[in-house]
């Protein structure tokens, strides 16, 4: 099969978001699909840094780096728009188009592209991770929901999901005719076949958006600052930026009051091949995601990611993740929205080394079998190879 995946938001980046696709994107590849990714905004790296290694096309419908100017930014994004329709005209005329994955939060845009699909007869899906309640914030987003899920999803003709509970949502949204595909999270092992560096430094790390909402930093800062004093050689590393410019600050001032500042390190945002290394290295991972609507329905990519690492990781029981993983076992799992709670599964973790070992690797057991790409490889292209052809 052609597949052309629109993407709209900046790829190759270290986001979960791009790291879902980039392996969803490997995993069609085993199986002799040409895949393409058509990226109607620019990225957030220099010209230097756009490298792609999966062998896949990228297309950027626009200026490929990401302008800083506000104007200039918004007219590329037009520019963007517009000139991915012709691609796609073009992209068909090579090699006739099978299937088009399409962007979540543009609803004219999708629509365009839908009576593209019936034009040019290729199939038209998406892939989602996340409940599309959680972009309801203002009266437009509203409207744009309610399009979305009273009308656009039933124009679908596959859903590729996450998890078992946004199956269930998208069947029930969705027309008789949609196919949906639940697709576990998936992680590429190859990219932490790097050597460890000899341990001269431990820390425990969190990588991802900083956010509070989302990923519960606050929680696990405060965490930190309870069980800190006991391990007085351990670090906390928060590793990426935000798109809450107040949010650092705010997150600095807890350090300063808590007494840790010291010891907790903000990286901003790293390069994606960099944050392996920042994974692999560290004495334990943390998750300290909060009860949430978005939890409840996603699984979080970076968890994949911290297994694949065979380090420990501290996570809280939120979603589906106690579905695959198991307290004690395979990783330490706490009761959500709790920091002391969050802050003695830190301390058990990190007061035993042997067993803090025994459980990282039965973690890396778990994601291996279940959120390797390669294993995902058959039933996903069988999934599209359905929707083409019903």
């Amino acid at each position: 099969m052609k597949i052309l995946f629109i993407l709209d938001y900046s790829f190759p980046n270290p986001s979960a978001p791009s790291n879902r696709i980039a392996s969803l994107v490997k995993s069609l590849e085993l199986r002799t699909n040409e895949v393409s990714l058509l990226c109607i905004r620019g990225t957030y790296a220099t010209k230097d840094e756009i490298v792609y290694k999966n062998g896949n096309q990228i297309i950027y419908s626009c200026n490929r780096v990401r302008n800083s100017n506000y104007f200039f930014r918004n007219f590329n994004k037009i520019i963007g728009f517009l000139n991915s329709f012709s691609i796609i005209v073009k992209e068909n005329r090579k090699e006739k188009i099978d299937v088009v994955f399409l962007p979540v939060k543009l609803n004219f845009y999708n629509s365009v592209i839908y009576v593209l699909s019936r034009v040019l007869n290729f199939k038209i899906a998406h892939e989602r991770s996340e409940f599309p309640e959680i972009y309801k914030k203002n009266i437009i987003s509203k409207i744009g929901y309610y399009y979305y899920t009273k009308f656009f999803i039933k124009k679908l003709d596959g859903i590729i999901v996450m998890t078992d509970s946004l199956n269930k949502y998208y069947s029930e949204l969705a027309s008789t005719r949609t196919k949906v595909k639940t697709i576990p999270m998936s992680v590429d092992f190859d990219r932490f076949k790097v050597p460890k560096k000899e341990k001269d430094l431990r820390y425990i790390a969190y990588c991802g958006n900083v956010s509070n909402k989302k990923d519960g930093v606050d929680i696990l800062i405060r965490a930190f600052g309870i069980i800190c004093s006991s391990f007085p050689e351990v670090k906390l590393y928060i590793i990426g930026g935000s798109s809450d410019k107040n949010l650092l600050n705010v997150l600095e001032d807890l350090c300063i009051e808590l007494k840790i500042k010291e010891k907790v390190i903000f990286t901003g945002r790293v390069r994606t091949e960099n944050m392996p290394n920042y994974l692999l290295n560290a004495s334990v991972l943390a998750l300290a995601r909060p009860s949430s609507l978005q939890a409840s329905g996603g699984f979080p990519t970076k968890l994949g990611e911290y297994l694949a690492t065979k380090n420990p990781v501290v996570v809280t029981d939120v979603g589906e993740i106690s579905r695959y993983l198991k307290d004690g076992v395979s990783a330490y799992i706490s009761a959500p929205d709790s920091v002391e709670e969050f802050a003695s599964k830190l301390n058990e973790c990190l007061s035993n080394s042997e067993k803090s070992k025994r459980i990282g690797e039965k973690g890396y057991e778990v994601a291996k079998k279940y959120f390797d790409y390669r294993s995902q490889s058959d039933s996903l292209t069988q999934f599209l190879l359905e929707v083409v052809n019903k």
